[in-house]
C-alpha cells in the first residue's frame, strides 16, 4: 500500500504529457479530460491522508542517498490543502483562458498545452509536500521551477519572455545556495528521514559552519518566497495569466518555497539547534524587512496584480515570521497561515483577474464604483480584503493573531520588533486592499463611474469564487480545532 504515495506524484504528470500529444476535439472534451484528471487525484491525495501510508524507499543510491515518499502532519495539511484549491482553480481557468484564447486568436491546442502543464504543477507539488528527506525534497523543488516555466511563458510576447527568463534565473540561482545546504545535511544527518527536532547530527562540524550553511539554505530557498531582496521575480511574473500568477502566489510555488524552509527550520537543523543564535536573527531581519519593503510598495502600487504581488511577499513573510520564531507555537502558526493566505490570496487574485480580463480595468483609479457592475466579484473581494488585513471574524486574524503570539512567546527585542513589522504591515494592508473596495463600493464624487449595468461572469468564475469565499468565513470559526490539530504536529 505505501507505493499508493507515488500515485498522486506521478499520475498528474503522466495525465500531462499525454495531453500535449492528444488533439482534442472541441473544448468540452478538453475541460472534460482534464477536470476528471483533476478530481481523482485529489480524491487519491484525500483518502492517502485519511489512510497514513509508511515510509516508501523509491530509490537507493550507493546506499546512501534515497529517494523517499512518507506522510506526516505537515504533509497531510499541505497536499491536501492543493488537493481542495486545484481544482476550482483549474474550474475558474477554463473559462479566464477560453476568454484569452478566443481574444488573441488562438486555437484550442494552445489552450490544452497551458492546462498540460497546470495538472503536471499538480502532481510535482504533491511529491514536495510527501518528501520524506532532503534529497527528494530538493528534486521536486527544482522539478516545481522547472514545471511552472511554461505557465509564466505561456502568452509568448514580449513582457512573458522577459518575466519566465527571469523566473528561471531567480529560482535557478536559489536553488544553487540551497545545493550547498542539501550537501551538508546529507553529510552530517543523523536520520534517514524528516524528524521533528532536528535530523542532523550538530557535532559533526563547528556551530558557526552550521549556522552559516542554514542561513545560506534559508535565503536560497526562500527566493521561492519572495524573501527580500529577492523577490523582484514575483512582480515580474504578474505579467502571466491570473490563472497563473495565482497559481505562483497562493498556492503552489511560494507556499512550497515556505514549506521546504519548515522542514529545512524544524525538521532538519532542529529548532532547538537554531534559537538564541546569529543566524536566527538574521533571518528574522530578513524576514521583517520583506514583511515592511512589501507592504509599503503595495501601497504604492497602482497596477492591480503588481500591488497583490507586493502583497504576497509582504504576507507570506508572516509565515517565515512562525518559522523564525523557532518553536512549536512557531511552528503551528506557520502552518496555519500557509493554509488561510491560500484561499485568501486565490480569491482575491481571481477577483481581480475578472476586473482585469473582463472590464479591462488595469489600475486602481479605473475601479471607481465597479461594484455596480460587479456587484458579487467585489463581495467577493471585499470579503478577502478583511480577512487578509486581520480583522475577526475572518481567518486572517486567527493565523496573525497566532504569530505575534509565538513572537511575544519568545521576550526579546528582536521579536517585539518582529512584532512592530507586523503590526505596520497590517496597517499597510488595510490601506492598499480597502482603498480598492471602498473605491468600487463609495467612488468619489468627481470621478468616472464605469457602466452601472450588472453583468457578472458566468458560473464557472462566479462558483469558484463563492467557494473561496465562504472557505475563508468558516476557517475563522472553526480555527480552534486546526490549531490543536497543528499543535498535536510538534507533539503538544
Amino acid at each position: 500500500m505505501n507505493y499508493l504515495l507515488l500515485f498522486p506524484v506521478l499520475f498528474p504528470v503522466i495525465c500531462g504529457f499525454a495531453a500535449l500529444l492528444i488533439r482534442f476535439k472541441g473544448r468540452r472534451p478538453m475541460e472534460a479530460y482534464f477536470t476528471t484528471v483533476l478530481c481523482i487525484n485529489s480524491l487519491s491525495v484525500f483518502g492517502l491522508a485519511f489512510l497514513k501510508p509508511d515510509t516508501v524507499d523509491l530509490a537507493v543510491f550507493a546506499n546512501q542517498f534515497r529517494l523517499s515518499l512518507f506522510m506526516d502532519g505537515p504533509a497531510r495539511l499541505f497536499s491536501c490543502m492543493v488537493a481542495v484549491l486545484w481544482i476550482p482553480a483549474a474550474v475558474y481557468a477554463f473559462d479566464y483562458m477560453e476568454h484569452e484564447r478566443e481574444h488573441l486568436g488562438k486555437d484550442t491546442a494552445w489552450v490544452s498545452r497551458f492546462f498540460a502543464y497546470y495538472i503536471m504543477t499538480y502532481g510535482v507539488t504533491v511529491g514536495l509536500a510527501y518528501s520524506a528527506n532532503p534529497l527528494t525534497m530538493y528534486i521536486f523543488f527544482e522539478a516545481l521551477s522547472l514545471v511552472t516555466f511554461p505557465l509564466v511563458i505561456h502568452l509568448r510576447d514580449h513582457k512573458s519572455v522577459k518575466a519566465a527568463r527571469k523566473y528561471l534565473r531567480y529560482m535557478l540561482g536559489g536553488a544553487a545556495f540551497g545545493f550547498i545546504t542539501l550537501v551538508l545535511v546529507v553529510l552530517c544527518q543523523s536520520s534517514e528521514y524528516f524528524a521533528f527536532g532536528g535530523m542532523i547530527d550538530t557535532s559533526r562540524f563547528a556551530k558557526d559552519l552550521l549556522l552559516l550553511v542554514y542561513l545560506c539554505g534559508f535565503c536560497g530557498f526562500g527566493v521561492k518566497t519572495a524573501l527580500f531582496p529577492f523577490g523582484s521575480w514575483l512582480i515580474s511574473a504578474s505579467v502571466a495569466a491570473t490563472p497563473v500568477t495565482a497559481l505562483l502566489h497562493a498556492v503552489a510555488v511560494v507556499k512550497g518555497g515556505a514549506f521546504v524552509l519548515i522542514r529545512l527550520t524544524y525538521y532538519c537543523f532542529g529548532a532547538a539547534f537554531l534559537e538564541n543564535t546569529w543566524a536566527q536573527y538574521a533571518a528574522l531581519f530578513l524576514v521583517c524587512a520583506t514583511i515592511i519593503y512589501g507592504s509599503t510598495m503595495a501601497v504604492r502600487e497602482t497596477h492591480l496584480k503588481r500591488r497583490l504581488a507586493y502583497s504576497t511577499m509582504s504576507n507570506l513573510s508572516y509565515v517565515l515570521l512562525g518559522v523564525c520564531a523557532m518553536s512549536p507555537l512557531g511552528l503551528c502558526a506557520a502552518l496555519l497561515h500557509m493554509l488561510f493566505h491560500a484561499f485568501i490570496k486565490i480569491n482575491s487574485f481571481f477577483c481581480i483577474g475578472v476586473i482585469m480580463q473582463r472590464e479591462e480595468r488595469t489600475y486602481v483609479d479605473e475601479c471607481n464604483g465597479i461594484a455596480k457592475k460587479l456587484p458579487f466579484v467585489m463581495s467577493f473581494f471585499t470579503i478577502s480584503a478583511l480577512a487578509l488585513t486581520g480583522i475577526p471574524p475572518f481567518c486572517g486574524f486567527v493565523s496573525k493573531w497566532q504569530i505575534a503570539s509565538a513572537l511575544m512567546e519568545r521576550h526579546g527585542a528582536w521579536f517585539y520588533a518582529a512584532v512592530g513589522a507586523l503590526m505596520y504591515s497590517a496597517f499597510c494592508t488595510a490601506v492598499y486592499m480597502l482603498t480598492l473596495a471602498v473605491r468600487a463600493w463609495y467612488p468619489p464624487k468627481d470621478s468616472t463611474v464605469v457602466m452601472l449595468k450588472p453583468q457578472e461572469p458566468g458560473p464557472k468564475m462566479i462558483v469558484p469564487l463563492a467557494f473561496f469565499t465562504i472557505s475563508i468565513v468558516v476557517l475563522g470559526f472553526v480555527s480552534a480545532p486546526l490549531v490543536n490539530a497543528f499543535l498535536g504536529f510538534t507533539g503538544l
